[in-house]
């Protein structure tokens, strides 16, 4: 499960189901979008597989993204 909050509201909360059934079927798709258009993928080259949920526009205040286990990343915009 992902959830964004600003100022304490949640925003949305989803799970990575929400990307093309699961995170490791988007990044199936992305790889293969990528080498079929004659890329390479090189060692310590990031791939990412979109977003989870709505995009909203930046606005001041304390944003923060709760990543289950991956933990939270929390930051303010003045």
């Amino acid at each position: 499960p992902v959830r964004l909050d600003h100022d304490g509201k949640v925003l949305h909360s989803v799970t990575g189901a929400a990307l093309l059934g699961d995170h490791w079927q988007a990044l199936l798709w992305l790889v293969n979008t990528v080498v079929a258009r004659g890329y390479t993928i090189d060692a310590g080259q990031l791939l990412i597989t979109g977003a989870l949920g709505a995009a909203h526009p930046a606005a001041p205040g304390i944003w923060t993204g709760d990543f289950g286990m991956l933990g939270t990343l929390a930051i303010e915009i003045v």
